[in-house]
């Protein structure tokens, strides 16, 4: 089904078909899905804080840190498509890979697959060393 949304270009003129530009509205099971992906990163930044940060000054200086490590999806906007999948070292990258190649099934599922293991076994980790 292909959204179509109405514009009047001038009054009193005839109404012209205009197509939204953006891809996801025609994808939305990938959107849901790369929400669902940047949704499994918040335990991540929640074990980060609780592990390494030991007072206040410390828990306030690693939320900034943290803060700096949520601008890839920007970073992805204003780079190549082919320098994308470097920027997946930074867990929250993945829902944007997604959203930005909805057209690609593979790249999607690839980025999902990734995103989903990335965000389950780092946290993981963070919670074996929060433990000891």
């Amino acid at each position: 089904m292909q959204l179509l949304y109405w514009a009047q270009v001038f009054p009193g003129s005839s109404q012209q078909t205009v197509r939204p530009p953006l891809s996801f509205l025609q994808a939305p099971p990938v959107f849901v899905l790369s929400l669902l992906v940047d949704a499994m990163i918040l335990p991540l930044v929640f074990l980060t804080l609780g592990t390494f940060a030991h007072n206040k000054v410390q828990g306030l200086a690693m939320a900034k840190v943290l803060n700096f490590l949520m601008l890839p999806p920007l970073l992805m906007i204003a780079l190549p498509q082919r320098f994308h999948w470097l920027l997946g070292l930074i867990p929250s990258a993945w829902g944007s890979l997604m959203r930005l190649s909805a057209e690609d099934p593979l790249r999607v599922g690839l980025a999902a697959a990734a995103g989903t293991v990335y965000a389950v076994g780092l946290p993981a980790l963070l919670y074996r060393r929060a433990i000891r």
